[in-house]
């Protein structure tokens, strides 16, 4: 073995080290390298941000990273919640009940084939949007529709064919259901619930940016998001998104 070229090698190198940290160039070059990757991350940090939820129903907190495809979901929801019944406050002068279950029936459809529609790399960590949409969807609005929809529709379906409310409007008719206003006492709860998941949806649309400090903050105040179970004894458990299909109504 050589060890005279060896050590040669070993001192060119070192002085090549030497001459290039001597470099203006090198120095240059190391700076544009920085700030390139400087520029990268603070793009990623645009795209991924963390969103602290509060979730209605009483279904607690939820924290976790929202990508630009949550944000536009988001929007998405946030859009057909606010132009349906779900989110709108229920008016008993002019609303049909009915008709706020068949919008509700019809945001089911809608969410489903939204939630397909999400990539899977979105869904694969243990809190994400999908995750959030159906945990409102079954422990919150459900519950609601389990209790009062079917024995309602049956009512209104034999109700509406009656002789005497041939006269009548729709808002009439459906006033004289045995408990009308414990029905639509809780469709106004369901009401503000979903007002609220819809604002919180915004959340997700626009992210605050937050500090390093506050996202360590955040992080050690998050609660995971546990399911209440319905308050209502009367509450069946839930059904498929299929058995909430409006049955057909005579005409």
């Amino acid at each position: 073995m050589d060890y005279q070229r060896i050590f040669l090698v070993i001192v060119a190198t070192f002085d090549w080290v030497l001459s290039t940290l001597k470099s203006l160039s090198f120095w240059i070059g190391v700076v544009f390298v920085l700030l390139i990757v400087g520029l990268i991350l603070r793009k990623r940090n645009f795209h991924i941000s963390t969103v602290t939820l509060s979730l209605p129903f009483n279904l607690g907190n939820i924290t976790y990273q929202a990508t630009d495809q949550d944000r536009a979901f988001a929007w998405k929801m946030y859009v057909h919640l606010k132009t349906r019944k779900a989110a709108l406050p229920f008016d008993d002068e002019n609303d049909v009940v009915v008709e706020v279950y068949d919008s509700l029936y019809e945001l089911f459809q809608i969410t489903r084939d939204l939630l397909c529609s999400i990539p899977i790399k979105n869904v694969q960590n243990k809190r994400n949007i999908a995750d959030l949409i159906l945990r409102v969807q079954n422990d919150g609005l459900r519950p609601h529709l389990t209790r009062w929809q079917s024995p309602f529709r049956r009512w209104w379906m034999k109700a509406v064919e009656l002789p005497d409310n041939r006269d009548k409007s729709p808002q009439e008719i459906q006033r004289r259901y045995k408990d009308y206003e414990a029905l639509v006492n809780d469709l106004h709860q369901m009401n503000t619930e979903m007002s609220k998941f819809a604002e919180e949806l915004l959340r997700v649309v626009r992210p605050q940016k937050l500090s390093w400090f506050k996202k360590l903050v955040n992080r050690w105040k998050e609660v995971e998001a546990v399911p209440l179970e319905p308050s209502s004894s009367s509450v069946q458990s839930y059904a498929s998104v299929t058995e909430l299909k409006p049955p057909e109504v005579a005409r």
